[in-house]
């Protein structure tokens, strides 16, 4: 018993000594003037309490919740005294620990060393050093949270324990170590670095320092340096060469490569004078461009190739000797060369190589002729002739132009956009196209078939009209135009040009006023009068923008034109009797918006993509004298997508394969009359159609050595439910044999689909009691059996050079239509009247001819072009309904064709580039009549002009007469109309200037 009293004494002195101690050490936490420090002190007397009271867990929450509120070393040594109380050896040593990492006072370091000796012999400790220390150390999984850095004792239990190393920069480390009770295992990690590497490339040789241009080098170029992941500066340096400093940014773990450009220490230099007959040419030097004309460039001493070019211009080249500190001279003669064209294969090429008969207007020329529509701009070019139906301008093409034709057998582009609407196929050329040509870089007329590029409606040739796409150092460009006729014109355009990145916006207007007054002959005892044709007004709006291999373009234009006409019978008469009246309005609005993607590499090829919508709002309504109202509209919205891809150069042969797929949304047609004034309309035709189109395509270009090109292309056009498929091939072989000349050999088939108003346009009939449709037809029936026409053309071109300059081309072709589509009348069953149908021709028709020109340019305000053409239209076609020859459509078909024409065009430098002359005279032969009268409407048509500009100063004239001789005869126009007189003298000015 007494031993036993001596234990349990020893055991109380114990206690009694431990809570004296706590006592001692149970100090609040320092104040704070926040609530924080109130709670903190709060939590630490009732920690104090409950460990009193020997509530240990309670004590053990309490000083926990007060450390996180204020930390204190106090309240750490009393967390470590309640792990003890509750037997948890581990963490009672693991917070002793913590207490001696705080660098505590001699006092409390010595009660917690003692308080860990005390507690080894009942714990597995673990000594985990590093190499470097200063690792966070990891029991078993990291997400369990760090128990501090190296070198760090650890209590564990006993057993097998995983620790893990983690220190920025490095990579973890990890180990096992096998813990006994009472006893003290130690680990010591080393830690790999994580380097950044970078391989380095440039000049051989070169020395390589980090962060520093001083001592020894890092690294030798080539080779791989080790660096620590982050910035870092590379002072690069190398005989002959001027230092570098290349800023880098590496992670680690990682290994990039860093190639290092050196520029050479200048060498002795000379000068070179550059000069050439036109300024602004560009100078290259050794490949390089170098500035333009008139320039002086400092270059090393030595030899070097110096080259001179402009636009359109042959390319001069001139080798040159620079000396040290000396002058040399180059004086470089530049001649004009031709356009380049993209049309006829869509990828630019010469006017030389490309596979049909081309004809370049340049802006040169649409600025010195004054040209303010693409008819007038076409009228001069050989195989072509303008007529005019008041409403639209119309283009005879190698001897076919037949009356009532909407211009649908050729396709016009707008920068490589068709612009034929799918309502109707019209292409248009007036003002209902385009509001003002001075936005027009070029225009490029391929003559031929090109359906095997563009599929349908390019069944004579492709009229591309490339628009330009910055104003070069200006921003801004405004334009004023007057004339007679009341007309009134006026342009706004702003550009920006910051590099890769270019913008053109656009907005113009055009109005006129009064067309005169002019007589229509609609029969051999009818014509019309029709008095003040005013109301003219069209509008446009272009937006373009470039961004490297990205570009959009976007184009909006609506044309509105009204026509009074006064309809009276006895032509003969002098003053006809009025007979009836009415007023006539035609709306056209056509835009579109395309995006593009062009990428262009040597190795890989070409590719290009285009994504475009489409849309027409078509409206011509009619209000007569009775107060009646009639109207027809349409509506078309269209889609697709294009992509195209030309192969590198192989073995002298080139590839492209493009396909297209285009999704005619809706073609709506509808009619309708209102009986009466403020009566509602009788809708007739209300017809809404879809349909898909799907389209691929080939060319292939091979070089036969260097005098033989031979080109092929076809393409195939599958319109489903219609049709069907089509398939349309172009062969070209284009020789240089006869030297200064080129020979072109072409030969393919084109077709053109017909159109929703061609197939499904009719005259419904109502029932006058219950107003109901009763499926028969009034004026025209529906034809929707249509088929496609198709060309088959044969041509032989050859041009000469006969002297610097000047050029004579030569041509004849043929071409062979079939299955015509045109407007008859069949009979009606079960009556004695007929109706107009459209149908697909039964027999053949022929175009053939022969053209000429003399062109001599030798500048690019100087040019002289004579042109003369021949041409002949052969039908034979079988009436649908008696078997025997069309008489009256093979008679229609010959029409408004003069067998020959010719055209002079001359722009004259009186002192350019501030006055320009121009004179231009177009003949036509007189016309075959519809009605097989003789030929008339002989035509001589005179145009001259002055033109200048201020350059560099943003100024530019023009100011012109049209039609000098007032040359007024009729010719056939429409298929109501069968003559028309062009406009009388026309006077025509306007300026533009920008900033």
């Amino acid at each position: 018993m007494p031993s036993l009293r001596a234990s349990h004494a020893v055991r109380s002195c114990w206690r009694l000594a431990l809570a004296l101690a706590l006592a001692a050490s149970l100090t609040p936490p320092d104040a704070l003037a926040d609530n924080t420090a109130d709670e903190a002190n709060l939590r630490f007397r009732r920690g104090v309490e409950a460990y009193r009271g020997r509530r240990f867990e309670e004590a053990l929450a309490e000083f926990f919740h007060s450390n996180r509120l204020v930390k204190n070393r106090n309240v750490i040594m009393n967390i470590a005294r309640c792990y003890e109380q509750l037997r948890q050896y581990d963490e009672a040593y693991r917070y002793y620990d913590d207490v001696l990492a705080e660098n505590p006072p001699e006092e409390d370091r010595r009660v917690a060393e003692e308080s860990r000796a005390r507690l080894a012999p009942r714990v597995a400790l673990l000594r985990v050093e590093s190499d470097p220390p200063g690792a966070d150390v990891f029991i078993e999984r990291m997400d369990l949270g760090q128990r501090g850095t190296t070198p760090r004792t650890l209590a564990l239990p006993e057993g097998e324990a995983v620790m893990l190393l983690s220190m920025p920069g490095y990579r973890v480390a990890s180990a096992k170590a096998r813990l006994v009770t009472g006893r003290t295992a130690t680990v010591k990690l080393p830690l790999e670095f994580i380097w950044a590497k970078a391989r380095l490339s440039g000049i051989e040789g070169a020395e390589v320092r980090v962060d520093t241009t001083e001592g020894g080098a890092a690294a030798v170029i080539p080779s791989v340096l080790k660096l620590k992941p982050g910035k870092h500066i590379l002072n690069v340096t190398a005989a002959r060469y001027l230092p570098i400093q290349v800023p880098v940014e590496i992670q680690g773990d990682r290994e990039e490569p860093i190639s290092v450009t050196l520029q050479p220490l200048p060498e002795p230099t000379g000068n070179i004078m550059v000069t050439a007959n036109y300024d602004g040419a560009l100078v290259t030097v050794d490949g390089k461009e170098a500035g333009f004309t008139p320039a002086i460039i400092s270059l090393p001493v030595g030899a070097h190739e110096v080259a001179v070019s402009m636009s359109e211009m042959r390319p001069f080249a001139q080798r040159v000797e620079v000396t040290a500190n000396e002058n040399a001279g180059v004086k470089a003669t530049l001649h004009y060369a031709g356009a380049t064209t993209t049309a006829a294969s869509k990828t630019e090429t010469t006017v030389d190589e490309v596979p049909a008969s081309i004809t370049v207007i340049s802006r040169e020329e649409i600025l010195a002729f004054g040209y303010t529509t693409l008819a007038d701009a076409l009228r001069a070019v050989r195989g072509m002739w303008i007529s005019s139906g008041r409403t639209y301008d119309y283009l005879g093409v190698r001897g076919f132009s037949p009356p009532g034709d909407y211009n649908e057998r050729f396709l016009v582009l707008f920068d490589g956009h068709p612009m034929n609407e799918i309502f109707s196929g019209q292409a248009f050329i007036g003002w209902e196209g385009n509001v003002d040509l001075n936005e027009i870089e070029r225009i490029e007329v391929v003559r031929g078939p090109v359906s095997s590029l563009f599929g349908s409606a390019a069944f004579f040739g492709v009229i591309n009209v490339v628009p330009r796409h910055h104003l070069g150092d200006k921003q801004v460009e405004g334009e004023l135009g007057t004339g007679s006729l009341g007309l009134a014109r006026g342009r706004a355009t702003a550009g920006i040009d910051a590099g890769e990145a270019r913008g053109l916006v656009t907005v113009a207007g055009v109005r006129s006023a009064d067309d005169g007054i002019f007589v229509a002959p609609v029969d051999s005892t009818t014509e019309a009068l029709t008095r003040r044709s005013v109301a003219e007004n069209a509008y446009n709006g272009t937006a373009r923008g470039s961004y490297k291999g990205f570009s959009v373009l976007a184009s909006l234009n609506s044309r509105t034109r009204s026509h009074l006409w006064l309809t009276s019978g006895q032509p003969t008469s002098g003053q006809p009797t009025l007979a009836t009246q009415y007023l006539n309005s035609v709306r056209d609005q056509r835009g579109f918006v395309e995006a593009r993607y062009d990428a262009n590499s040597s190795a890989a090829g070409d590719f290009a993509a285009r994504l475009y919508y489409d849309a027409l709002r078509y409206t011509n309504d009619t209000t007569h004298d009775d107060g009646r109202i009639t109207w027809t509209k349409g509506t078309a919205d269209w889609a697709g997508l294009e992509v195209r891809w030309r192969s590198p150069e192989v073995l002298k042969q080139r590839l492209t394969l493009g396909a297209e797929v285009q999704s005619q949304l809706r073609i709506l047609q509808q009619n309708a009359e209102s009986p009466s004034p403020g009566e509602a309309p009788q809708i007739g035709l209300d017809d809404l159609r879809s349909f898909n189109v799907l389209s691929g395509y080939l060319v292939d270009e091979l070089r036969l050595g260097d005098a033989l090109l031979v080109n092929f292309s076809v393409r195939a056009d599958e319109y489903f439910n219609s049709f069907g498929l089509t398939v349309n091939p172009r062969l070209a072989f284009i020789s240089r044999i006869v030297p200064g000349g080129v020979s072109k050999l072409m030969g393919g088939k084109s077709f053109r689909a017909p159109t929703a108003y061609e197939r499904f346009y009719c005259d419904p009939l109502r029932d006058p009691t219950t107003g109901q449709l009763t499926g028969q037809y009034g004026t025209s029936r529906p034809s929707p059996n249509l088929g496609p026409e198709t060309v088959y053309t044969a041509e032989l071109e050859h041009t000469q050079e006969l002297a610097r300059n000047l050029r004579a081309t030569g041509s004849i072709y043929l071409n062979s239509l079939r299955g015509l589509v045109y407007t008859t009348y069949l009979p009606i069953p079960g009556t004695e009247d007929s109706n107009a149908a459209t149908v697909n021709a039964n027999g053949s028709v022929r175009t053939q001819g022969a053209e000429l020109e003399l062109r001599w340019q030798p500048s690019k305000w100087s040019m002289i072009s004579v042109a003369y053409w021949y041409q002949q239209i052969v039908a034979q076609i079988t009436d649908p309904t008696t078997g025997q020859h069309d008489t009256e459509q093979e008679t229609r078909l010959k029409a408004n064709i003069p067998p020959h024409a010719a055209a002079v065009r001359a722009s004259i430098p009186i002192y350019a580039p501030l006055l320009i002359g121009s004179i231009e005279g177009v003949y036509n032969a007189a016309r075959p009549q519809e009605d097989g009268t003789s030929p008339k409407g002989e035509l001589f048509y005179l145009n001259i002009g002055l033109s200048g500009e201020l350059v560099g100063h943003g100024f530019r004239y023009f100011a012109g007469v049209e039609n000098l001789l007032n040359q007024r005869p009729a010719y056939p126009a429409t298929l109501d109309v069968h003559g028309l007189s062009p406009q009388g003298i026309t006077l025509l000015a306007q300026v533009a200037a920008s900033f």
